[in-house]
């Protein structure tokens, strides 16, 4: 792990060395999937929500190139605009923003409607 202070408990970790551990540890189980070729499960892909919210920066472009460089597809949900300059324009795709403000009485329609 990043600072490599030798041996430490999970809840001594950083919650960017968290989630680079629990990344690690899906990507693993997804990379030995493939590789045994299980038939019952789709380990192809494997989907991040705001993955590099807590992670350094040089740790950021480190994990970014092996994401890059990887079998694995990722499909990582990010509001880092950053994050899109380190791949191919035709694999990125964004989303408009919309704001939805209901009331109570929306609500009680929407749900009487059903």
């Amino acid at each position: 792990l990043p600072g490599n202070e030798g041996a430490r408990e999970y809840d001594e970790l950083s919650t960017g060395e968290i989630w680079l551990l629990n990344l690690s540890f899906a990507y693993t189980l997804a990379e030995q999937a493939t590789e045994t070729e299980d038939a019952g499960h789709n380990w192809e892909i494997l989907v991040l929500d705001e993955p590099f919210a807590n992670i350094d920066e040089d740790i950021r472009e480190e994990t970014l190139e092996y994401i890059r460089d990887s079998d694995i597809q990722f499909i990582i949900m990010t509001s880092n605009e950053d994050l899109e300059s380190h791949f191919n324009p035709q694999q990125v795709k964004s989303l408009d923003r919309i704001q939805v403000q209901y009331t109570f009485d929306d609500m009680e329609e929407l749900i009487a409607d059903d």
